[in-house]
């Protein structure tokens, strides 16, 4: 529940941070059960923040944590 709050505070931020992806992939790495939170918060979030046009690290991350 923590790690879900921190996640949701990152992703709530109004520029995407270059770190956001590494900190998803290395919390799902550690705790699978966040998969559905992530996809349906913060994924969503960056999808409306046009993820595709941040930095190419950040939407390498965003695919990878699609695959």
């Amino acid at each position: 529940e923590v790690l879900a709050v921190a996640l949701q505070q990152l992703s709530d931020q109004p520029k995407i941070a270059k770190m956001l992806m590494r900190t998803v992939i290395m919390s799902l790495n550690a705790w699978e059960g966040l998969r559905g939170f992530v996809c349906n918060t913060v994924l969503m979030k960056m999808v409306g923040k046009r993820v595709w046009g941040a930095e190419k690290m950040v939407w390498e991350g965003f695919v990878r944590v699609l695959t």
